[in-house]
C-alpha cells in the first residue's frame, strides 16, 4: 500500500440515491465485517492474518542453504566459441578482408531474425498482441528459425 493511502477510511457501496455511508471502526465487528480493499472484499479473521510468532523457528537454516554451481560445459563451449568467431569476424571487418556485400547480408540477417523473435515468437504467439495472416506468420516462423 502506498504510503498516501495507509490512513484512508474507505466508505461503503454507495446505495440508491448516492447516499455514502462511512465504515465504522470497531474492533470487535473488524473480524466479522467484510472489509473493501482494492475494490475488492476481503473478509478479515484472526486465523488468516496470524504472523508466524513461533519460537523454535530459526530462519539461519534456510539462509545457509549449500549452493555451488555446476558447470555446463557444452552451454560454455558453445558461448566462448561463438564470441571468438565473433571477435575473428571483427578483425576480418576491420582489416578489410571481407566483401561489402557479405557484410550487409550478415548485418540483415541479425536484425531479421531479430525482428522474427520480437515481432513473431514474443508478441504475436507469446502475448496474442495482434493477429497476422498466414503469410505473415510463415515468414515471421521463417526468420525465427534463423536464429537456431
Amino acid at each position: 500500500m502506498a504510503p498516501a493511502q495507509k490512513h484512508v477510511q474507505m466508505c461503503g457501496e454507495i446505495q440508491s440515491g448516492l447516499k455514502i455511508s462511512p465504515l465504522t471502526y470497531d474492533a470487535d465487528k473488524l473480524n466479522e465485517a467484510p472489509q473493501y480493499e482494492n475494490n475488492n472484499t476481503v473478509l478479515r479473521n484472526s486465523a488468516n492474518d496470524k504472523v508466524n510468532s513461533e519460537a523454535d523457528f530459526d530462519i539461519t537454516k534456510y539462509e545457509a542453504i549449500d549452493f555451488k554451481a555446476k558447470l555446463r560445459w557444452p552451454d560454455l563451449t558453445v558461448q566462448v566459441l561463438l564470441h571468438l568467431v565473433s571477435i575473428y569476424g571483427l578483425y576480418l571487418t576491420i582489416s578489410n578482408q571481407v566483401k561489402l556485400l557479405t557484410l550487409l547480408f550478415a548485418l540483415g540477417t541479425i536484425y531479421t531474425s531479430g525482428f522474427g523473435i520480437t515481432a513473431g515468437v514474443h508478441r504475436l504467439w507469446s502475448h496474442r498482441a495482434y493477429r497476422a495472416r498466414l503469410p505473415l506468420r510463415i515468414i515471421l516462423a521463417l526468420l525465427f528459425t534463423v536464429t537456431g
